[in-house]
């Protein structure tokens, strides 16, 4: 089974992409164990599922080098839907744990319900009635360009998910700014803008066909946002020298 060369550019720069994050989450990792910081060990799980709708491809792609066959429709669709629901949960934890702890087991609660339901309806509409008219709902599989796009079940959560997290992205982000410690209001800015980035291409990558040239320019929009992400959480040293931080 052949790929077509773009089919080819984009799993690679995807794996690439995938790699960096995953470098980023060993790192915040580290430093989570090393100071003993809970929401720090959260952020970095938090990191590597941010980009986890693009997993499929990559492992797809892996999968195509390896044994030069394509991996199948429920593959795609469980395997990019299957940590969306603990994405949003893991970050409602950071954001609530820090800014509204009284209201944290409440709307933890209600959103991990919400995510069993979810998971549970593309569990069953994949494996216990493969051949439902309604199958479809959950997304359509192209597995010659190692994607796929979302159907209406699935978008329904995307939304969801992200107008929640631009919401409590953007008021976690403008809390640092307000501050009077420049390290905060730098982290501030890193933040807000990969809250901003992320999203967009949360909602472009949804709705848009495949596209080689879209695609690769939201592997990189993606890459960005967790970029900023690790910025705006652990302000490594080189950040800190470039703008001068020394509080």
């Amino acid at each position: 089974m052949e790929l077509t060369p773009e089919v080819q550019i984009n799993g690679i720069i995807t794996l690439i992409a995938t790699l960096l994050v995953f470098l980023f989450c060993f790192i915040v990792f580290k430093k989570a164990i090393k100071k003993r910081e809970r929401i720090l060990g959260v952020f970095s799980i938090l990191l590597a599922l941010v980009y986890s709708p693009w997993y499929p491809g990559v492992i797809g792609y892996i999968y195509w080098l390896l044994y030069n066959d394509l991996l199948g429709y429920e593959f795609y669709i469980f395997t990019g839907s299957i940590f969306m629901p603990i994405s949003l949960i893991l970050w409602l934890y950071i954001y609530f744990d820090t800014i509204f702890p009284e209201l944290r087991n409440k709307v933890l609660i209600f959103n991990i319900i919400f995510g069993v339901v979810f998971e549970l309806v593309v569990l069953y509409l994949l494996f216990l009635i493969p051949n439902s008219p309604i199958k479809p709902l959950l997304g359509e599989v192209d597995s010659s360009k190692l994607d796929y796009n979302w159907s209406v079940i699935p978008l329904i959560f995307t939304f969801y998910a992200s107008i929640f997290v631009i919401i409590t992205g953007i008021h976690f982000s403008i809390k640092a700014l307000r501050t009077d410690i420049r390290s905060f209001q730098l982290k501030g800015r890193f933040l807000l803008t990969g809250f901003i980035a992320w999203t967009i291409v949360a909602i472009v990558d949804s709705l848009t066909l495949w596209n080689p040239v879209i695609i690769i320019f939201l592997r990189l929009g993606l890459l960005i946002a967790s970029l900023c992400f690790y910025i705006g959480f652990i302000l490594p040293s080189w950040i800190r020298k470039l703008f001068s931080i020394e509080d």
